[in-house]
């Protein structure tokens, strides 16, 4: 499909509207990338699409407002093997089972993630979004921001897969707010928790990206504590954070200037989280975190001693690990242990 050269055709042709597997050739006319992606979302049919582009913008944007199985940027449309179903979304599908979409992560995702998952005794699942610049060279890969399509979807996909793993595995999925993601300021985490399920789609509270996004994290806690489900303890250096905003860095520039930083030092202040999120109804998984790349191997020990020293005068005591569920026969003889 080529667009910007003539107004659209008409699409009700019975050519464009019925699937067709032989040597035919439809071609229709748009305006613009916008009013090609409409045309091909209106199809009723889903199997594949490809879009050819010198444009990295539009290659994103078509990717991801698409809604066809298999997609191709600059490459032809990629088919799967004989053996698995044949066909994208909607009416396209042939065979027993979709392998593209949801389908596609459920096959390929469930036993290597979740499984491994309830398998160690762990009742969570932390989902950190893509990132939207390049963590070694600063370079946008993608706009940041989504638009109100996106937003939704979001949601929506965030409780799929938190009712699938809460459903089948007792494992519960918490979002994790990062640098340079579309979950960063704290806006976008309370669009994210209000246009999602608190059954099934909850926070991993990280208060140093809370802080790095220009949020208040003792404002999280008091309005959305019953979706705090985990916690990272981080901080984070005030100065580097005004050369963030000042000069527009990556958040891998600002870790190589030194943003993350261990107590007392820096922003928030672990006491008074430790303080707020203790008036929770809830028994809370803390991990305590600090970047640090490239770093020398002998560094992170000692911060580890000292930070954990002062957490602990901060009130926030106390470790218990979830246990390996092992088979039977894997069991550890008496004379192992």
């Amino acid at each position: 499909m080529r667009y910007g050269r003539a107004r659209a055709a008409p699409c009700e042709g019975g050519g464009y509207q019925e699937e067709l597997f032989g040597p035919v050739l439809a071609i229709l006319r748009v305006d613009t990338l916008d009013e090609a992606i409409s045309v091909i979302n209106a199809n009723p049919y889903g199997n594949g699409t490809a879009l050819f582009t010198a444009s990295g913008e539009a290659a994103r944007r078509f990717q991801r407002t698409i809604h066809v199985g298999m997609i191709g940027i600059n490459v032809p449309v990629p088919v799967p093997m004989s053996y698995y179903s044949f066909g994208g979304w909607k009416d396209s599908l042939i065979g027993d089972n979709p392998i593209h979409g949801s389908e596609g992560i459920r096959f390929y995702t469930r036993p290597k993630v979740a499984g491994l998952t309830a398998a160690a005794g762990a009742h969570h699942l932390v989902f950190i979004p893509p990132m939207y610049r390049d963590e070694k060279t600063g370079a946008f890969t993608e706009s940041p921001e989504l638009t109100a399509e996106q937003w939704a979807g979001f949601g929506r996909a965030a409780d799929r897969l938190g009712r699938l793993l809460l459903d089948e595995y007792d494992v519960r999925l918490v979002l994790h707010p990062h640098a340079d993601s579309h979950i960063q300021t704290q806006p976008e985490i309370e669009r994210l928790l209000n246009e999602s399920d608190s059954r099934y789609t909850n926070l991993c509270l990280d208060t140093g990206h809370v802080a790095y996004g220009g949020g208040d994290n003792l404002d999280l806690i008091r309005r959305f504590g019953e979706r705090v489900g985990y916690v990272h303890i981080k901080q984070m250096d005030p100065e580097i954070l005004a050369q963030v905003a000042a000069e527009n860095l990556s958040f891998g520039e600002a870790v190589k200037r030194g943003v993350c930083v261990s107590p007392p030092a820096g922003v928030p202040n672990p006491a008074d989280n430790v303080t707020a999120l203790a008036t929770l109804d809830a028994e809370l998984f803390v991990i305590v975190e600090q970047d640090l790349y490239p770093c020398a191997p002998e560094v992170p020990l000692p911060i580890a001693v000292s930070t954990r020293e002062h957490l602990a005068g901060c009130g926030l005591t106390g470790a218990r690990r979830p246990r390996l569920t092992l088979p039977a026969d894997e069991q550890p003889s008496r004379a192992n242990k």
